[in-house]
């Protein structure tokens, strides 16, 4: 590539990542305010902000390599915190720390894209149009905080060391690969095929680096898990493995994972990539230089469709994405290429149309300001009895002396307080501490957690007789309700109070 072509693809994905970045934050935009934001992305930004406010060198220590949620990965968190304390010093005058998070996951996804752009499509046109097709779908994982931005952008570093040696013999590809595999495992270990599917090849070709790629894929993995060497860590860590496994919502079959990616991916999206697959199957072979990551993730996806547990949209992007690139590197050779080309860019305009009619309802497009976008959300019925619910359990909780609150996981938005479960500080410390009712309010009644007691909150449509006559059994007793009164109309809080009698730290 010489100098001028180099400047002229730099200045079209500049160009590319200045549009997106202000679509989505003028669509999507994020309140300053941490109580607004969805859980995952509440608490994974509270402890990436941990990292940056830590109550003392132990806490820092700890934040680092534990935190609470162990199953996302602690490298999403310290990779981020010093991307996002230099951002900070910059735009902390506009923008909040959760913002900036928001921010920066953004854009994770969209380097990781032009990366393996570069690698797969060689047509700057067909490469910046299938970006711009990749930027406008599955759009759970832009909007909310999830770990599927940063994977996808490893997984881009990855195909690009082994795209530079297709034979994958040279000893330090082998070592930065395997490293790179060990911490996209340790982000998510569902991301397992990629390093399984990897070290299986050297030990078919009897690679004699394949020692090598044990030890650097573990020391990536513990570099993504750092407080896995600690035996009774690793223990709960498995344990949450199995958990997640196992986790059901609702009753589910095995092809909901269709039904998932038609809701999320939409038809239009579905049209293109079975006409592309189809179109594809003729000319189709595997590429000697990235042949193993398109089988990984194949195995992935595929996977998924043996699941009846956890569904998640942003399971299926980056195997799905990889695909869509192999393919598309395929086809670029195709005769019917051009054709194609169009209808992508017909699709990114239906894809920005959909964005924009799911775009929340108070955004910067209509009010102009982060500031009015507060205010309004400030403003919000749902937020103001809120914070009407919170004002009354934190007068109770200090007149009867009950610091813990449980708090229901349905509710609109959710409370903050000082004391974060995901640090090194102890509640025994704090007069006050709100702990959110993970398993729901059913697992909450009916489990472990409700028999120490505490101020228990819980927002609903309708009363469950059962569930109520189990917790005032366990001595709860029933305090107040609290309705919802805006045009949504019957959704309401229930407030329950027992003598605690402990911390809950297992549940």
């Amino acid at each position: 590539m010489n100098k001028n072509q180099f400047k002229s693809e730099l200045i079209y994905e500049l160009l590319l990542l200045v549009v997106f970045n202000l679509f989505y934050f003028i669509m999507f935009t994020p309140p300053s305010n941490i109580v607004f934001f969805s859980i995952d992305t509440r608490m994974m930004s509270d402890e990436i902000i941990q990292i940056l406010k830590p109550s003392s060198f132990f806490d820092f220590i700890y934040d680092v390599a534990y935190g609470g949620r162990i199953i996302w990965g602690r490298f999403f968190h310290y990779f981020y915190a010093p991307i996002v304390f230099t951002l900070n010093l910059i735009f902390g005058n506009y923008l909040s720390l959760t913002q900036i998070i928001i921010f920066i996951n953004y854009n994770f996804l969209f380097v990781g894209l032009v990366i393996l752009g570069r690698i797969y499509i060689k047509s700057n046109l067909f490469r910046y149009s299938i970006i711009g097709l990749l930027l406008t779908f599955e759009i759970s994982s832009i909007i909310d905080l999830k770990t599927t931005s940063q994977e996808i952008f490893i997984i881009s570093l990855i195909i690009y060391f082994l795209n530079k040696d297709p034979k994958f013999l040279n000893k330090q590809q082998v070592v930065i690969t395997a490293f790179l595999t060990g911490i996209l495992c340790g982000i998510k270990f569902t991301n397992a095929p990629y390093a399984i599917v990897l070290f299986i090849n050297l030990i078919y070709k009897k690679n004699k680096h394949a020692f090598r790629f044990i030890y650097s894929s573990v020391a990536g993995f513990l570099i993504a898990q750092p407080s896995l060497l600690i035996p009774k860590v690793l223990d709960l860590y498995i344990d949450d493995i199995f958990h997640h496994l196992n986790y059901s919502e609702t009753t589910v079959s095995n092809f909901d994972w269709l039904k998932i990616i038609y809701l999320n991916y939409g038809k239009t999206f579905l049209i293109i990539f079975i006409t592309l697959v189809l179109l594809s199957i003729k000319n189709f072979k595997l590429i000697k230089s990235t042949h193993l990551i398109f089988i990984a993730a194949f195995i992935q996806l595929g996977s998924y469709f043996f699941s009846d547990g956890l569904i998640r949209a942003h399971y299926t992007k980056l195997p799905i994405i990889i695909i869509f690139f192999y393919l598309f590197n395929i086809f670029e050779k195709n005769k019917f290429k051009t054709i194609m080309n169009f209808f992508v860019f017909i699709y990114i305009f239906i894809g920005i149309y959909d964005n924009f009619q799911r775009s929340y309802d108070i955004n910067l497009y209509k009010y102009k300001s982060i500031e009015k976008i507060d205010n309004m959300y400030e403003n919000k019925p749902e937020v103001i009895l809120m914070y009407e619910v919170f004002e009354f359990v934190e007068k109770y909780s200090r007149e009867n002396n009950i610091p813990l609150v449980w708090w229901s996981d349905g509710t609109p938005y959710y409370p903050y307080s000082d004391f974060h479960w995901t640090s090194f500080e102890e509640p025994e410390d704090y007069n006050f501490y709100i702990k959110e009712m993970f398993e729901r309010f059913e697992g909450f009644v009916k489990g472990n957690c409700s028999n120490y007691g505490g101020i228990a909150v819980n927002y609903k449509d309708s009363i469950d007789l059962g569930l109520e006559k189990i917790l005032l059994q366990k001595d709860f007793k029933f305090l107040k309700q609290f309705d919802q009164n805006n045009g949504n109309g019957k959704y309401f809080y229930r407030v329950y109070a027992a003598v605690q009698s402990g911390i809950p730290n297992d549940c």
